[in-house]
Protein backbone atom coordinates (compact mmCIF):
# COMPACT_ATOMS: atom_id res chain seq x y z
CA UNK A 1 0.00 0.00 0.00
CA UNK A 2 2.93 2.55 1.07
CA UNK A 3 4.54 1.14 -2.29
CA UNK A 4 1.60 2.56 -4.66
CA UNK A 5 1.38 5.61 -2.90
CA UNK A 6 4.67 6.51 -3.69
CA UNK A 7 4.59 5.78 -7.22
CA UNK A 8 2.50 8.44 -8.41
CA UNK A 9 4.89 11.34 -6.72
CA UNK A 10 8.53 9.53 -7.70
CA UNK A 11 6.65 9.48 -11.65
CA UNK A 12 5.77 13.22 -10.71
CA UNK A 13 9.54 14.22 -9.86
CA UNK A 14 10.58 12.45 -12.52
CA UNK A 15 8.55 14.35 -15.10
CA UNK A 16 9.63 17.90 -13.42
CA UNK A 17 13.77 16.82 -13.85
CA UNK A 18 12.92 15.50 -17.28
CA UNK A 19 11.26 19.10 -18.09
CA UNK A 20 13.50 20.87 -16.39
CA UNK A 21 16.98 18.85 -18.21
CA UNK A 22 14.52 19.01 -21.35
CA UNK A 23 14.85 23.14 -20.84
CA UNK A 24 18.09 23.76 -20.43
CA UNK A 25 18.46 21.27 -23.56
CA UNK A 26 16.13 23.35 -25.50
CA UNK A 27 17.87 26.68 -24.44
CA UNK A 28 21.09 25.51 -25.06
CA UNK A 29 19.95 24.54 -28.53
CA UNK A 30 18.29 28.04 -29.59
CA UNK A 31 21.36 29.93 -28.41
CA UNK A 32 23.82 28.11 -30.34
CA UNK A 33 21.87 27.91 -33.55
CA UNK A 34 20.30 31.46 -33.06
CA UNK A 35 22.25 32.48 -36.30
CA UNK A 36 19.87 30.40 -38.33
CA UNK A 37 16.74 30.37 -35.95
CA UNK A 38 16.44 34.21 -35.34
CA UNK A 39 15.84 34.56 -39.28
CA UNK A 40 13.65 31.53 -39.35
CA UNK A 41 11.32 32.72 -36.59
CA UNK A 42 11.47 36.26 -38.41
CA UNK A 43 10.19 34.93 -41.55
CA UNK A 44 7.50 32.84 -39.54
CA UNK A 45 5.90 35.67 -37.89
CA UNK A 46 6.22 38.02 -40.74
CA UNK A 47 4.49 35.08 -43.29
CA UNK A 48 1.99 34.88 -40.26
CA UNK A 49 0.91 38.58 -40.86
CA UNK A 50 0.65 38.71 -44.67
CA UNK A 51 -0.88 35.04 -45.26
CA UNK A 52 -4.29 36.54 -45.11
CA UNK A 53 -3.69 38.36 -48.37
CA UNK A 54 -3.30 35.45 -50.19
CA UNK A 55 -6.21 34.32 -48.76
CA UNK A 56 -8.25 37.80 -49.58
CA UNK A 57 -6.64 37.52 -52.93
CA UNK A 58 -7.76 33.82 -53.88
CA UNK A 59 -11.41 34.40 -52.20
CA UNK A 60 -11.86 37.93 -53.62
CA UNK A 61 -10.09 37.59 -57.23
CA UNK A 62 -10.89 34.12 -57.85
CA UNK A 63 -7.13 34.03 -58.54
CA UNK A 64 -4.74 30.89 -58.81
CA UNK A 65 -3.08 29.57 -55.95
CA UNK A 66 0.88 30.13 -57.76
CA UNK A 67 -0.37 33.62 -58.87
CA UNK A 68 -1.48 34.44 -55.41
CA UNK A 69 1.39 33.45 -53.83
CA UNK A 70 3.49 34.98 -56.65
CA UNK A 71 1.90 38.09 -55.70
CA UNK A 72 2.20 37.94 -51.77
CA UNK A 73 5.41 37.00 -52.15
CA UNK A 74 6.41 40.45 -54.06
CA UNK A 75 3.78 42.48 -51.64
CA UNK A 76 6.33 41.19 -48.82
CA UNK A 77 9.59 41.78 -50.45
CA UNK A 78 8.48 45.27 -51.18
CA UNK A 79 7.39 45.97 -47.44
CA UNK A 80 10.87 44.16 -46.49
CA UNK A 81 12.84 45.96 -48.83
CA UNK A 82 11.09 49.35 -47.80
CA UNK A 83 11.50 48.89 -44.23
CA UNK A 84 15.09 47.94 -44.88
CA UNK A 85 15.74 50.84 -46.65
CA UNK A 86 14.05 53.10 -43.77
CA UNK A 87 16.35 51.34 -41.08
CA UNK A 88 19.26 51.73 -43.23
CA UNK A 89 18.43 55.70 -43.73
CA UNK A 90 18.07 55.94 -39.73
CA UNK A 91 21.52 54.03 -39.48
CA UNK A 92 23.07 56.84 -41.74
CA UNK A 93 21.69 59.46 -39.86
CA UNK A 94 23.23 58.29 -36.64
CA UNK A 95 26.74 57.48 -38.68
CA UNK A 96 26.63 61.23 -39.51
CA UNK A 97 25.84 62.88 -36.40
CA UNK A 98 27.46 60.92 -34.06
CA UNK A 99 30.77 62.67 -33.76
CA UNK A 100 28.91 66.21 -33.41
CA UNK A 101 26.94 64.66 -30.47
CA UNK A 102 30.16 63.53 -28.68
CA UNK A 103 31.72 66.45 -29.74
CA UNK A 104 28.57 68.53 -27.70
CA UNK A 105 29.51 65.86 -25.05
CA UNK A 106 33.07 66.46 -24.45
CA UNK A 107 32.08 70.26 -24.41
CA UNK A 108 29.84 70.21 -21.56
CA UNK A 109 32.09 67.17 -19.81
CA UNK A 110 34.95 69.75 -19.68
CA UNK A 111 33.22 72.71 -18.69
CA UNK A 112 31.75 70.37 -15.87
CA UNK A 113 35.39 69.58 -14.85
CA UNK A 114 36.11 72.89 -14.76
CA UNK A 115 32.94 74.05 -12.87
CA UNK A 116 34.23 71.41 -10.05
CA UNK A 117 37.31 72.39 -10.00
CA UNK A 118 36.83 75.84 -9.62
CA UNK A 119 34.08 75.09 -6.76
CA UNK A 120 36.67 72.96 -5.22
CA UNK A 121 39.64 75.52 -4.95
CA UNK A 122 37.21 78.17 -3.67
CA UNK A 123 35.24 76.62 -0.88
CA UNK A 124 36.33 78.17 2.22
CA UNK A 125 34.11 74.46 4.24
CA UNK A 126 36.11 72.09 2.68
CA UNK A 127 40.07 71.08 4.14
CA UNK A 128 42.91 72.02 2.20
CA UNK A 129 43.83 68.63 2.55
CA UNK A 130 40.73 67.23 1.17
CA UNK A 131 40.75 70.14 -1.80
CA UNK A 132 44.45 68.57 -2.20
CA UNK A 133 43.77 65.46 -2.97
CA UNK A 134 40.43 66.11 -5.13
CA UNK A 135 42.80 68.36 -7.51
CA UNK A 136 45.55 65.77 -7.55
CA UNK A 137 43.00 62.66 -8.14
CA UNK A 138 41.47 64.28 -10.48
CA UNK A 139 38.65 62.35 -10.76
CA UNK A 140 36.06 64.25 -12.72
CA UNK A 141 38.60 64.05 -15.51
CA UNK A 142 37.85 59.95 -15.55
CA UNK A 143 34.19 61.60 -16.05
CA UNK A 144 35.35 63.88 -19.07
CA UNK A 145 36.90 60.97 -20.99
CA UNK A 146 34.29 58.31 -19.68
CA UNK A 147 31.37 59.87 -20.96
CA UNK A 148 31.99 60.71 -24.41
CA UNK A 149 33.31 57.26 -25.08
CA UNK A 150 30.56 55.85 -23.43
CA UNK A 151 28.40 57.57 -25.78
CA UNK A 152 30.24 56.47 -28.81
CA UNK A 153 30.13 53.08 -27.69
CA UNK A 154 26.34 53.35 -27.29
CA UNK A 155 26.23 55.06 -31.36
CA UNK A 156 28.46 51.92 -32.56
CA UNK A 157 26.33 49.09 -31.11
CA UNK A 158 23.16 50.97 -32.44
CA UNK A 159 24.83 51.04 -35.96
CA UNK A 160 26.29 47.62 -35.62
CA UNK A 161 22.78 46.17 -34.45
CA UNK A 162 20.90 47.75 -37.19
CA UNK A 163 23.43 46.55 -39.98
CA UNK A 164 23.15 42.68 -38.41
CA UNK A 165 18.97 43.04 -38.57
CA UNK A 166 19.61 44.48 -42.37
CA UNK A 167 22.06 41.98 -43.44
CA UNK A 168 19.59 38.57 -42.14
CA UNK A 169 17.06 40.49 -44.40
CA UNK A 170 18.10 38.68 -47.27
CA UNK A 171 17.46 35.27 -45.33
CA UNK A 172 14.52 36.00 -43.89
CA UNK A 173 13.30 36.69 -47.20
CA UNK A 174 14.56 33.18 -48.49
CA UNK A 175 12.72 31.81 -45.52
CA UNK A 176 9.07 33.72 -45.97
CA UNK A 177 9.03 32.57 -49.52
CA UNK A 178 9.21 28.89 -48.52
CA UNK A 179 6.73 29.58 -46.10
CA UNK A 180 4.28 31.18 -47.82
CA UNK A 181 4.69 28.43 -50.73
CA UNK A 182 4.11 25.82 -48.00
CA UNK A 183 0.80 27.75 -46.70
CA UNK A 184 -2.60 25.61 -46.94
CA UNK A 185 -5.53 27.33 -45.98
CA UNK A 186 -8.08 25.60 -43.43
CA UNK A 187 -10.62 24.40 -45.05
CA UNK A 188 -14.02 26.99 -43.97
CA UNK A 189 -16.38 23.78 -42.39
CA UNK A 190 -12.91 21.76 -40.92
CA UNK A 191 -12.80 21.93 -36.97
CA UNK A 192 -9.83 24.17 -36.05
CA UNK A 193 -6.68 21.97 -34.99
CA UNK A 194 -3.94 23.08 -32.73
CA UNK A 195 -1.70 24.51 -35.89
CA UNK A 196 -4.50 26.87 -37.18
CA UNK A 197 -5.42 28.04 -33.17
CA UNK A 198 -1.92 29.26 -33.05
CA UNK A 199 -1.64 30.26 -36.28
CA UNK A 200 -4.85 32.40 -35.94
CA UNK A 201 -4.02 33.49 -32.46
CA UNK A 202 -0.21 34.88 -33.60
CA UNK A 203 -2.09 36.39 -36.58
CA UNK A 204 -4.42 38.63 -34.81
CA UNK A 205 -1.37 39.72 -31.96
CA UNK A 206 1.09 40.44 -35.38
CA UNK A 207 -1.57 42.22 -36.66
CA UNK A 208 -2.80 44.23 -34.40
CA UNK A 209 1.25 44.86 -33.40
CA UNK A 210 2.37 46.04 -36.23
CA UNK A 211 -0.37 48.50 -36.67
CA UNK A 212 -0.48 50.19 -33.71
CA UNK A 213 3.23 50.05 -33.48
CA UNK A 214 3.48 51.46 -36.89
CA UNK A 215 1.19 54.49 -35.95
CA UNK A 216 3.38 54.95 -32.90
CA UNK A 217 6.46 55.24 -34.74
CA UNK A 218 4.81 57.73 -37.45
CA UNK A 219 3.31 60.60 -34.77
CA UNK A 220 6.79 59.93 -33.24
CA UNK A 221 8.30 60.95 -35.86
CA UNK A 222 6.03 63.41 -37.10
CA UNK A 223 6.27 65.41 -33.99
CA UNK A 224 10.24 65.71 -33.51
CA UNK A 225 10.39 66.35 -37.35
CA UNK A 226 7.91 69.27 -36.45
CA UNK A 227 9.54 70.38 -34.08
CA UNK A 228 13.09 70.27 -35.14
CA UNK A 229 14.51 67.72 -33.42
CA UNK A 230 17.56 65.60 -34.86
CA UNK A 231 17.43 62.45 -36.04
CA UNK A 232 13.72 62.14 -35.75
CA UNK A 233 13.65 59.45 -38.22
CA UNK A 234 15.57 57.03 -35.88
CA UNK A 235 13.79 57.85 -32.98
CA UNK A 236 10.57 56.71 -34.86
CA UNK A 237 11.84 53.60 -35.55
CA UNK A 238 12.83 52.61 -32.15
CA UNK A 239 9.23 53.67 -31.49
CA UNK A 240 8.27 51.17 -33.58
CA UNK A 241 10.50 48.46 -32.49
CA UNK A 242 10.15 49.13 -28.71
CA UNK A 243 6.45 49.30 -28.84
CA UNK A 244 6.61 45.29 -29.26
CA UNK A 245 8.12 45.23 -25.77
CA UNK A 246 5.47 45.80 -23.19
CA UNK A 247 5.69 48.54 -20.39
CA UNK A 248 9.62 48.72 -20.72
CA UNK A 249 9.43 49.39 -24.56
CA UNK A 250 7.27 52.82 -24.08
CA UNK A 251 9.80 54.03 -21.32
CA UNK A 252 12.68 53.45 -23.37
CA UNK A 253 11.34 54.96 -26.46
CA UNK A 254 10.35 58.00 -24.07
CA UNK A 255 13.44 58.53 -22.39
CA UNK A 256 15.64 58.05 -25.88
CA UNK A 257 15.47 61.41 -27.50
CA UNK A 258 16.28 63.19 -23.76
CA UNK A 259 19.85 63.61 -24.55
CA UNK A 260 19.55 64.67 -27.96
CA UNK A 261 16.96 67.42 -26.91
CA UNK A 262 18.46 68.64 -23.70
CA UNK A 263 21.69 68.95 -26.72
CA UNK A 264 19.91 71.25 -29.46
CA UNK A 265 21.01 74.43 -28.50
CA UNK A 266 18.56 75.80 -31.24
CA UNK A 267 15.01 74.94 -29.73
CA UNK A 268 13.42 76.95 -27.10
CA UNK A 269 12.51 75.19 -23.58
CA UNK A 270 8.84 75.42 -24.89
CA UNK A 271 10.33 73.29 -28.09
CA UNK A 272 12.13 70.67 -25.83
CA UNK A 273 8.93 70.31 -23.43
CA UNK A 274 6.76 69.28 -26.19
CA UNK A 275 9.87 66.98 -28.14
CA UNK A 276 9.80 65.03 -24.48
CA UNK A 277 6.26 65.06 -23.51
CA UNK A 278 3.83 64.95 -26.78
CA UNK A 279 5.81 61.45 -27.45
CA UNK A 280 4.93 59.99 -24.14
CA UNK A 281 1.93 61.31 -24.35
CA UNK A 282 1.23 58.88 -27.98
CA UNK A 283 3.19 56.51 -26.18
CA UNK A 284 0.84 56.45 -23.19
CA UNK A 285 -2.46 56.40 -25.55
CA UNK A 286 -1.65 53.85 -27.82
CA UNK A 287 -0.28 51.57 -25.02
CA UNK A 288 -2.93 51.90 -22.40
CA UNK A 289 -6.02 53.16 -24.89
CA UNK A 290 -5.60 51.59 -28.43
CA UNK A 291 -3.69 48.74 -28.16
CA UNK A 292 -5.87 46.82 -24.89
CA UNK A 293 -9.24 47.34 -26.75
CA UNK A 294 -7.86 46.04 -30.22
CA UNK A 295 -5.83 43.03 -28.44
CA UNK A 296 -8.35 42.60 -25.42
CA UNK A 297 -7.03 39.70 -23.27
CA UNK A 298 -5.75 37.20 -26.19
CA UNK A 299 -2.42 37.19 -25.11
CA UNK A 300 -3.43 36.73 -21.21
CA UNK A 301 0.29 36.59 -19.86
CA UNK A 302 1.44 38.01 -16.17
CA UNK A 303 3.52 41.37 -16.04
CA UNK A 304 6.28 39.76 -14.45
CA UNK A 305 6.56 36.48 -16.68
CA UNK A 306 6.40 39.44 -19.55
CA UNK A 307 9.61 40.71 -17.65
CA UNK A 308 11.07 37.61 -17.29
CA UNK A 309 10.47 36.22 -21.10
CA UNK A 310 11.75 39.64 -21.85
CA UNK A 311 15.60 39.32 -20.07
CA UNK A 312 15.21 35.62 -21.30
CA UNK A 313 14.81 35.77 -25.01
CA UNK A 314 16.95 39.00 -25.09
CA UNK A 315 19.64 37.10 -23.58
CA UNK A 316 19.01 34.21 -25.99
CA UNK A 317 18.49 36.24 -29.27
CA UNK A 318 19.55 39.58 -28.46
CA UNK A 319 17.41 42.61 -29.75
CA UNK A 320 15.60 40.03 -31.66
CA UNK A 321 14.38 37.87 -29.27
CA UNK A 322 13.55 41.01 -27.19
CA UNK A 323 11.06 41.77 -30.06
CA UNK A 324 9.60 38.63 -30.01
CA UNK A 325 9.35 37.42 -26.28
CA UNK A 326 5.87 38.40 -25.95
CA UNK A 327 4.56 36.13 -28.99
CA UNK A 328 6.70 33.24 -28.58
CA UNK A 329 6.16 33.10 -25.06
CA UNK A 330 1.85 33.31 -25.64
CA UNK A 331 2.32 30.43 -28.21
CA UNK A 332 3.96 28.70 -25.46
CA UNK A 333 1.79 29.33 -23.09
CA UNK A 334 -1.19 27.99 -25.16
CA UNK A 335 0.59 24.83 -26.01
CA UNK A 336 1.43 24.11 -22.59
CA UNK A 337 -2.76 25.08 -21.44
CA UNK A 338 -3.63 21.52 -24.15
CA UNK A 339 -1.74 19.25 -21.70
CA UNK A 340 -3.59 18.39 -18.45
CA UNK A 341 0.34 17.55 -17.22
CA UNK A 342 1.58 20.90 -18.12
CA UNK A 343 -1.18 22.87 -17.28
CA UNK A 344 -0.21 24.46 -13.85
CA UNK A 345 2.79 25.90 -15.55
CA UNK A 346 0.50 27.42 -18.14
CA UNK A 347 -2.07 28.71 -15.23
CA UNK A 348 1.25 30.37 -13.65
CA UNK A 349 1.96 31.86 -16.89
CA UNK A 350 -1.39 33.56 -16.80
CA UNK A 351 -2.31 36.97 -15.95
CA UNK A 352 -5.17 34.88 -13.64
CA UNK A 353 -3.98 31.96 -12.49
CA UNK A 354 -6.41 31.35 -9.85
CA UNK A 355 -8.75 30.73 -12.87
Amino acid sequence: MEQSSTQPAERRAQTICLLILTAIAVGFTLSVLKGVLVPFVLALFFSMTVTPVMDFLQRRFRLHRGASIFATGLLGLGVLLGFGGVVAAGLAEISSKSDDYVFQIKTMTEEFNGSVTEFVKDSSFIPKSVQADILEKNRTETLTSFIPAMARETMSWTVNSGLTLVSRGFLVMIFMMFLIAGYRPAAANAPPTLKVEVRNKVKEYMRVKLMVSALTGILTFSILRIIGVDLALVFGLAAFFLNFIPSVGSIIAMVLPLPVVLLADDLSLASKLMALGLPGLVQFSVGNILEPKLLGDSLDLNPIVVLLSLIFWGFLWGPVGMLLSVPITAVIKFLLERSPLTRPVAAILSDQPSG
